[in-house]
């Protein structure tokens, strides 16, 4: 099946439900009902599983505050993140040299960070935000992170002698993205073709539920068959033991 809108899908379950026909998903009571079982189906299905095509690069978005130099801002709707790498060149001359950051726990980097001596290659900066002095190596790449609050990302290290702070252009970062859905007509949920059939099949089932108040066992077991059918053909990513913070925005 090819994809399909919002109002294609809309139309689809109103006629299952010899229901009247709208041009638009705002046109009846019913049809708004219908639309928002669709997000509601959509949004049950997309947190039942680790979609692949929800995965993707992106970067850590810079904050140019000398203050702290090593915290970095997640960016905007990402519900996870799989791994951190960031540029570990030593020299401005020296070539790309992108090395994966480790994950620690917040107390364990708390417990690394607040436990070094202070001397000429390590500094001490206060967190605006806890009032923790945090000291950190100005002289080398990050090895380590952590987030304490879900929002931003605090590093262990930054070379003084190659940047002010740490930079966004030095980053990469594999996120998993949060679907985004808009209630429109012309909207297309986010979501490989092939599963579309699933989606409708149980949005259909819902809607017969909910809405006319008769379960349909035909639209229940085609609802069964497509869920069965999408479990099979999605490939569920391993990150194996790498750390993976979950922010459910």
């Amino acid at each position: 099946m090819a994809t399909m809108t919002l109002l294609q899908m809309t139309q689809n379950i109103l006629s299952a439900m010899n229901s009247d026909t709208v041009d638009t998903i705002q046109a009846t009571p019913e049809s708004s009902q219908v639309a928002q079982h669709i997000e509601d189906v959509y949004s049950k299905m997309m947190s039942e599983k680790n979609f692949p095509h929800l995965h993707q690069l992106s970067q850590l978005t810079g904050l140019g505050d000398v203050a702290m130099p090593t915290r970095m801002q997640i960016p905007a709707l990402v519900t996870d993140i799989n791994w951190i790498k960031y540029d570990s060149r030593t020299s401005v001359t020296a070539p790309i040299a992108m090395r994966e950051i480790k994950y620690l726990t917040p107390v364990e980097f708390i417990d690394r960070v607040t436990n070094r001596a202070l001397q000429t290659n390590v500094i001490a900066y206060q967190d605006t935000l806890s009032n923790v002095t945090m000291h950190i190596y100005n002289d080398r790449a990050p090895v380590y992170w952590t987030s304490f609050d879900d929002d931003y990302i605090w590093f262990d290290a930054f070379d003084s002698n190659l940047e002010a702070t740490l930079q966004q252009s030095k980053s990469i970062i594999h996120i998993v993205k949060e679907p985004v859905w808009t209630a429109s007509d012309s909207f297309v949920p986010d979501l490989p073709s092939h599963m579309f059939p699933a989606l409708l099949a149980a949005a259909k089932s819902t809607c017969m539920a909910y809405i006319k108040q008769q379960p349909s066992a035909l639209e229940e077991r085609d609802s069964r068959r497509q869920r069965i059918a999408m479990q099979e053909k999605s490939r569920r990513e391993q990150v194996g033991n790498q750390r993976r913070i979950h922010y459910g925005r």
